[in-house]
């Protein structure tokens, strides 16, 4: 295929704690010219998991809206989990804005725990390293990171990796959101990008 700027991939993971806590959705989304696609799923947990009360935060329920009795419902089981990130992910750099988080969130998903050596299918690079190309691109991420601080009051993955494409493409190539062709994105981040 030919195209004008390479594939870009972009990911989160929600997690039941900050410190300590399981993978609970993963959402990546995928970047090339002016197409944006991508996924996400939710994670049930393993029952081992669970054991510990001390991994599941309230606080961090409140960030991204997802509860125990969701995973239970609707998550996909954790070896199916990983298949769908390593059919979809394999090979590719993928960028996270939080990786020791996100890291520490697969490294529970791809190994059981985050005492093992991280090993997946994929490299996991800080987004900082995709605006590496010119400090013109950095100054426009960090101007971008401060506006939208103040207009996401719920964290979901899918949600969380589109908007870190969009500004990737709306700082490293002034292309603004109205002119991409994407399912779906948070209609605040777009606003804060057009206005």
């Amino acid at each position: 295929m030919n195209s004008k700027h390479p594939e870009m991939c972009f990911l989160d993971v929600e997690a039941s704690s900050l410190l300590d806590g399981f993978p609970i959705e993963v959402g990546w989304v995928f970047v090339r010219d002016f197409k944006v696609w991508g996924s996400s799923f939710l994670i049930r947990p393993e029952e081992s998991w669970l054991e510990d009360e001390d991994r599941w935060s309230s606080e961090s329920q409140e960030v991204h809206g997802i509860s125990r009795r969701d995973l239970l419902a609707n998550g996909i089981p954790v070896g199916e989990a990983r298949e769908k990130l390593s059919s979809e992910l394999a090979g590719r750099t993928v960028y996270s804005d939080a990786v020791r988080f996100d890291g520490e969130w697969l490294q529970v998903l791809f190994n059981g725990s985050m005492a093992a050596p991280l090993s997946l299918p994929f490299t996991l690079a800080w987004i900082g390293e995709a605006y590496a190309a010119s400090i013109t691109d950095k100054v426009a991420y960090e101007r971008e990171v401060r506006k939208r601080a103040n207009f996401r009051t719920e964290h979901r993955a899918y949600e969380d990796a589109l908007d870190n494409a969009l500004m990737w493409c709306h700082c490293r190539h002034g292309i603004r959101p109205d002119r991409f062709q994407f399912p779906r994105m948070s209609e605040r981040f777009a606003s804060s990008l057009l206005g």
